[in-house]
Protein backbone atom coordinates (compact mmCIF):
# COMPACT_ATOMS: atom_id res chain seq x y z
CA UNK A 1 0.00 0.00 0.00
CA UNK A 2 1.49 3.62 -1.12
CA UNK A 3 -0.06 6.96 0.18
CA UNK A 4 -0.36 9.64 -2.08
CA UNK A 5 1.57 11.99 -0.45
CA UNK A 6 5.77 11.60 -0.33
CA UNK A 7 9.13 13.50 -0.59
CA UNK A 8 11.99 12.52 -2.24
CA UNK A 9 15.24 14.67 -3.03
CA UNK A 10 18.67 14.32 -4.85
CA UNK A 11 21.67 16.32 -5.20
CA UNK A 12 24.76 16.15 -7.66
CA UNK A 13 27.54 18.66 -7.77
CA UNK A 14 30.88 18.94 -9.56
CA UNK A 15 33.23 21.54 -10.34
CA UNK A 16 31.04 22.52 -13.23
CA UNK A 17 27.21 22.54 -12.21
CA UNK A 18 24.90 21.97 -9.52
CA UNK A 19 21.70 19.92 -9.61
CA UNK A 20 19.08 19.47 -7.16
CA UNK A 21 15.71 17.46 -7.68
CA UNK A 22 13.06 17.76 -5.98
CA UNK A 23 10.00 15.22 -5.82
CA UNK A 24 6.35 16.33 -3.46
CA UNK A 25 3.11 14.70 -3.93
CA UNK A 26 -0.60 16.04 -2.67
CA UNK A 27 -3.37 14.03 -2.43
CA UNK A 28 -5.29 14.08 -5.82
CA UNK A 29 -8.22 12.36 -7.65
CA UNK A 30 -5.95 11.52 -10.64
CA UNK A 31 -2.45 11.72 -11.68
CA UNK A 32 -1.07 15.34 -12.33
CA UNK A 33 2.47 15.34 -13.02
CA UNK A 34 4.20 19.51 -13.06
CA UNK A 35 7.29 20.40 -13.31
CA UNK A 36 9.04 23.29 -11.90
CA UNK A 37 12.90 23.56 -14.38
CA UNK A 38 14.81 26.29 -16.37
CA UNK A 39 13.06 26.74 -19.93
CA UNK A 40 15.86 24.46 -21.76
CA UNK A 41 14.78 21.43 -19.62
CA UNK A 42 11.47 21.53 -20.95
CA UNK A 43 12.24 18.55 -24.13
CA UNK A 44 12.70 16.04 -21.25
CA UNK A 45 9.61 16.46 -19.58
CA UNK A 46 8.25 13.73 -21.50
CA UNK A 47 11.07 11.37 -20.25
CA UNK A 48 10.81 12.08 -17.36
CA UNK A 49 6.74 11.53 -16.68
CA UNK A 50 6.92 8.27 -17.68
CA UNK A 51 9.83 7.92 -14.85
CA UNK A 52 7.08 9.23 -12.08
CA UNK A 53 4.61 7.36 -13.84
CA UNK A 54 6.02 4.02 -12.33
CA UNK A 55 6.14 4.92 -8.91
CA UNK A 56 3.11 6.92 -8.49
CA UNK A 57 -0.65 6.38 -9.85
CA UNK A 58 -2.62 8.81 -8.42
CA UNK A 59 -1.86 12.36 -6.77
CA UNK A 60 -0.76 15.96 -8.02
CA UNK A 61 2.86 15.69 -8.36
CA UNK A 62 5.33 18.62 -8.03
CA UNK A 63 8.94 17.88 -9.51
CA UNK A 64 11.34 20.92 -9.08
CA UNK A 65 14.40 21.04 -10.62
CA UNK A 66 17.66 23.56 -9.89
CA UNK A 67 20.54 24.02 -11.72
CA UNK A 68 22.96 25.99 -11.84
CA UNK A 69 26.46 26.14 -13.69
CA UNK A 70 29.03 26.86 -11.67
CA UNK A 71 31.41 28.26 -14.45
CA UNK A 72 30.51 30.46 -16.84
CA UNK A 73 28.78 29.04 -19.65
CA UNK A 74 29.67 31.98 -22.15
CA UNK A 75 31.62 31.79 -25.34
CA UNK A 76 33.26 34.91 -26.58
CA UNK A 77 33.51 34.13 -30.60
CA UNK A 78 35.83 36.44 -33.28
CA UNK A 79 34.24 37.05 -36.33
CA UNK A 80 37.47 36.89 -38.67
CA UNK A 81 35.91 38.51 -41.20
CA UNK A 82 34.36 41.52 -39.33
CA UNK A 83 38.19 42.03 -38.30
CA UNK A 84 39.53 41.77 -41.62
CA UNK A 85 36.80 44.41 -42.38
CA UNK A 86 37.77 46.87 -39.95
CA UNK A 87 41.54 46.24 -40.46
CA UNK A 88 41.12 47.20 -44.00
CA UNK A 89 38.63 50.66 -43.47
CA UNK A 90 41.31 51.82 -40.84
CA UNK A 91 44.75 51.37 -42.75
CA UNK A 92 41.98 53.38 -45.93
CA UNK A 93 41.27 56.33 -42.98
CA UNK A 94 45.02 56.14 -42.05
CA UNK A 95 46.29 56.71 -45.84
CA UNK A 96 43.17 58.97 -46.57
CA UNK A 97 44.51 61.04 -43.60
CA UNK A 98 48.20 60.82 -44.12
CA UNK A 99 48.49 59.77 -40.52
CA UNK A 100 51.21 57.56 -39.51
CA UNK A 101 49.65 55.56 -36.36
CA UNK A 102 48.20 51.60 -37.10
CA UNK A 103 45.27 49.89 -36.00
CA UNK A 104 44.86 49.57 -31.59
CA UNK A 105 43.69 46.24 -30.27
CA UNK A 106 41.31 49.42 -28.32
CA UNK A 107 40.00 49.72 -32.06
CA UNK A 108 38.56 46.54 -32.49
CA UNK A 109 37.47 46.06 -29.27
CA UNK A 110 35.32 49.08 -29.50
CA UNK A 111 33.92 48.12 -32.90
CA UNK A 112 30.34 46.24 -33.25
CA UNK A 113 29.78 42.68 -34.63
CA UNK A 114 33.89 41.89 -34.07
CA UNK A 115 33.44 40.25 -30.59
CA UNK A 116 29.83 38.42 -29.67
CA UNK A 117 28.79 36.70 -26.46
CA UNK A 118 27.15 33.21 -26.88
CA UNK A 119 25.88 31.16 -23.93
CA UNK A 120 26.76 27.51 -24.51
CA UNK A 121 22.74 25.98 -24.20
CA UNK A 122 22.82 22.96 -25.68
CA UNK A 123 20.47 21.19 -23.38
CA UNK A 124 21.66 17.77 -24.27
CA UNK A 125 24.54 17.66 -22.07
CA UNK A 126 22.24 17.56 -19.01
CA UNK A 127 20.26 14.95 -20.05
CA UNK A 128 21.83 11.78 -18.68
CA UNK A 129 22.52 13.05 -15.80
CA UNK A 130 19.55 14.58 -15.20
CA UNK A 131 17.69 11.48 -15.64
CA UNK A 132 19.89 9.48 -13.56
CA UNK A 133 19.47 12.64 -10.51
CA UNK A 134 15.54 12.09 -11.26
CA UNK A 135 15.60 8.22 -10.46
CA UNK A 136 17.51 8.82 -7.04
CA UNK A 137 15.27 11.27 -6.23
CA UNK A 138 12.18 9.05 -7.22
CA UNK A 139 13.66 5.90 -5.00
CA UNK A 140 13.27 8.09 -1.88
CA UNK A 141 9.97 9.67 -3.01
CA UNK A 142 8.45 5.85 -3.84
CA UNK A 143 10.19 4.73 -0.13
CA UNK A 144 8.17 7.51 1.67
CA UNK A 145 5.21 6.92 -0.33
CA UNK A 146 5.50 2.92 1.02
CA UNK A 147 6.37 4.36 4.96
CA UNK A 148 3.39 6.29 5.19
CA UNK A 149 1.37 3.84 3.42
CA UNK A 150 2.52 1.27 5.62
CA UNK A 151 1.42 3.51 8.29
CA UNK A 152 -1.99 3.83 7.11
CA UNK A 153 -2.66 0.19 6.68
CA UNK A 154 -2.23 -0.42 10.24
CA UNK A 155 -4.92 2.49 11.10
CA UNK A 156 -7.15 1.07 8.43
CA UNK A 157 -6.62 -2.97 9.80
CA UNK A 158 -7.51 -1.37 13.48
CA UNK A 159 -11.00 0.38 12.13
CA UNK A 160 -11.86 -3.07 9.49
CA UNK A 161 -11.21 -4.69 13.10
CA UNK A 162 -13.70 -2.49 14.84
CA UNK A 163 -16.32 -3.17 12.03
CA UNK A 164 -16.22 -6.66 11.89
CA UNK A 165 -16.49 -6.97 15.66
CA UNK A 166 -19.87 -4.72 15.00
CA UNK A 167 -21.21 -7.12 12.38
CA UNK A 168 -20.41 -10.30 13.90
CA UNK A 169 -22.67 -8.92 16.74
CA UNK A 170 -25.24 -8.52 14.13
CA UNK A 171 -24.92 -11.54 12.92
CA UNK A 172 -25.72 -12.96 16.10
CA UNK A 173 -28.72 -10.78 16.61
CA UNK A 174 -30.11 -11.80 13.30
CA UNK A 175 -32.44 -14.53 14.36
CA UNK A 176 -33.47 -12.84 17.25
CA UNK A 177 -34.22 -9.78 15.09
CA UNK A 178 -36.34 -12.27 12.86
CA UNK A 179 -38.12 -13.82 16.75
CA UNK A 180 -38.98 -10.29 17.43
CA UNK A 181 -40.42 -8.82 14.32
CA UNK A 182 -42.67 -12.19 14.20
CA UNK A 183 -43.85 -12.12 17.61
CA UNK A 184 -44.30 -8.14 17.18
CA UNK A 185 -46.50 -8.93 14.15
CA UNK A 186 -48.39 -12.24 15.78
CA UNK A 187 -49.50 -9.84 18.84
CA UNK A 188 -50.62 -6.79 16.43
CA UNK A 189 -53.08 -9.36 14.68
CA UNK A 190 -54.09 -10.34 18.09
CA UNK A 191 -55.21 -7.24 19.29
CA UNK A 192 -56.59 -6.10 16.15
CA UNK A 193 -59.09 -9.27 15.84
CA UNK A 194 -59.71 -10.05 19.45
CA UNK A 195 -57.09 -13.66 19.51
CA UNK A 196 -59.92 -14.83 16.45
CA UNK A 197 -58.01 -15.65 13.15
CA UNK A 198 -56.82 -17.89 11.42
CA UNK A 199 -53.53 -19.07 12.33
CA UNK A 200 -52.06 -20.16 9.11
CA UNK A 201 -53.60 -17.41 7.03
CA UNK A 202 -51.44 -15.56 9.63
CA UNK A 203 -48.53 -17.69 9.55
CA UNK A 204 -48.06 -17.48 5.82
CA UNK A 205 -48.59 -13.15 6.06
CA UNK A 206 -45.69 -13.05 8.64
CA UNK A 207 -44.00 -15.13 6.65
CA UNK A 208 -44.48 -12.69 3.69
CA UNK A 209 -43.33 -9.89 5.81
CA UNK A 210 -39.99 -11.69 7.23
CA UNK A 211 -39.08 -11.90 3.87
CA UNK A 212 -38.90 -8.06 3.71
CA UNK A 213 -37.64 -7.62 6.69
CA UNK A 214 -35.10 -10.14 7.70
CA UNK A 215 -31.35 -9.07 6.87
CA UNK A 216 -29.55 -12.25 5.85
CA UNK A 217 -28.96 -11.09 2.52
CA UNK A 218 -27.58 -7.77 3.94
CA UNK A 219 -25.51 -9.86 6.27
CA UNK A 220 -24.25 -12.23 3.56
CA UNK A 221 -23.45 -9.03 1.47
CA UNK A 222 -21.17 -7.14 3.88
CA UNK A 223 -19.57 -10.69 4.83
CA UNK A 224 -18.38 -10.79 0.89
CA UNK A 225 -17.68 -7.29 1.02
CA UNK A 226 -15.38 -7.88 3.82
CA UNK A 227 -13.43 -10.29 2.62
CA UNK A 228 -12.81 -8.37 -0.82
CA UNK A 229 -11.61 -5.47 1.41
CA UNK A 230 -9.24 -7.85 3.27
CA UNK A 231 -8.00 -8.87 -0.29
CA UNK A 232 -7.26 -5.74 -1.72
CA UNK A 233 -5.83 -4.27 1.52
CA UNK A 234 -2.52 -6.54 1.23
CA UNK A 235 -2.74 -6.29 -2.77
CA UNK A 236 1.05 -4.65 -4.24
CA UNK A 237 -0.94 -1.87 -6.81
CA UNK A 238 -3.50 1.33 -6.38
CA UNK A 239 -6.07 0.39 -4.68
CA UNK A 240 -7.80 3.74 -3.07
CA UNK A 241 -10.30 3.86 -5.53
CA UNK A 242 -11.48 -0.20 -5.34
CA UNK A 243 -11.26 0.12 -1.45
CA UNK A 244 -13.80 3.48 -1.47
CA UNK A 245 -16.23 1.66 -3.72
CA UNK A 246 -16.11 -1.31 -1.43
CA UNK A 247 -16.58 1.15 1.54
CA UNK A 248 -19.64 2.74 -0.21
CA UNK A 249 -21.10 -0.65 -0.82
CA UNK A 250 -21.07 -1.83 2.96
CA UNK A 251 -22.56 1.91 4.07
CA UNK A 252 -25.54 0.93 1.67
CA UNK A 253 -25.72 -2.58 3.42
CA UNK A 254 -25.76 -1.37 6.77
CA UNK A 255 -28.27 1.78 5.83
CA UNK A 256 -30.50 -0.78 5.00
CA UNK A 257 -30.41 -2.86 8.13
CA UNK A 258 -30.90 -0.06 10.26
CA UNK A 259 -34.03 0.62 8.19
CA UNK A 260 -35.23 -2.91 9.57
CA UNK A 261 -34.20 -3.33 12.75
CA UNK A 262 -36.41 -2.49 15.38
CA UNK A 263 -33.67 -3.89 18.44
CA UNK A 264 -31.95 -0.74 20.01
CA UNK A 265 -28.67 -2.93 20.38
CA UNK A 266 -28.72 -3.61 16.21
CA UNK A 267 -29.23 -0.10 15.48
CA UNK A 268 -26.04 1.16 17.90
CA UNK A 269 -23.91 -1.56 16.35
CA UNK A 270 -24.74 0.15 13.10
CA UNK A 271 -23.98 3.75 14.28
CA UNK A 272 -20.65 1.80 15.46
CA UNK A 273 -19.71 0.53 11.72
CA UNK A 274 -21.10 3.77 10.55
CA UNK A 275 -18.13 5.53 12.43
CA UNK A 276 -15.78 2.98 11.23
CA UNK A 277 -16.32 3.12 7.36
CA UNK A 278 -16.26 7.23 7.67
CA UNK A 279 -12.64 6.52 9.39
CA UNK A 280 -11.43 4.23 7.06
CA UNK A 281 -12.78 6.02 3.62
CA UNK A 282 -11.08 9.36 5.69
CA UNK A 283 -7.58 7.37 5.76
CA UNK A 284 -8.46 6.33 2.25
CA UNK A 285 -8.43 9.65 0.64
CA UNK A 286 -4.34 9.29 1.12
CA UNK A 287 -4.15 6.35 -0.76
CA UNK A 288 -2.95 5.59 -4.40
Amino acid sequence: MKSMTGFGSSEYQDEKLLLIIDVKSYNNRYLDISFNAPGYLAGFEAAMKERVKRVAARGHIEVNIRLKRLESDMDIMVDDAAVQKYMAAFKHIIDVAGLEERPHLTHFLHADDVMKMVRNQDASIYEELLLEQLDKALVDFEEAKLREGQGTLKDLTVQLTSFEEQFDFINSRAGLLEEKIKGSLLSKFEELTGGEFDENRILQEVAVLLMKYTINEEISRIASHIEHFKVDLIKDQPIGKRLDFLCQELNREINTIASKSVMVEVNQAVVSMKDNLENIREQLKNIE
